[in-house]
């Protein structure tokens, strides 16, 4: 099971990837210098990305507000999750029904 840290923390990567990405962007460069840099520790540089990620995607939200909008949803989960369920409830069936 995920936690809110997990959440968080995979919506940053993703959101950092794509900054990186884009040559246009001012928060991807200013993210390739820090690491060009090599100044700082891993746990640092996670620290100002998850920063940078609450700021400008959270937009300076209080965590309750991020993720009642639905900042930390993510479908792809939500669909195996459901898939997960279905599979389970027909295997369940199919049992009941051979006891049968």
């Amino acid at each position: 099971m995920l936690t809110i840290f997990d959440l968080i923390e995979n919506k940053t990567e993703t959101w950092i990837k794509e900054q990186r990405e884009d040559n246009q962007s001012a928060l991807g460069n200013i993210i390739k210098y820090i690491e060009k840099q090599g100044k700082l520790r891993e746990p640092q540089l996670k620290s100002i990305e998850t920063y940078l990620w609450l700021k400008f995607v959270g937009q300076n939200k209080e965590l309750s507000d991020i993720i009642r909008s639905g900042l930390l949803f993510n479908s792809n989960k939500v669909a195996e999750y459901q898939y997960n369920q279905v599979s389970k409830h027909l295997a369940e069936l199919k049992e009941m029904i051979n006891t049968l």
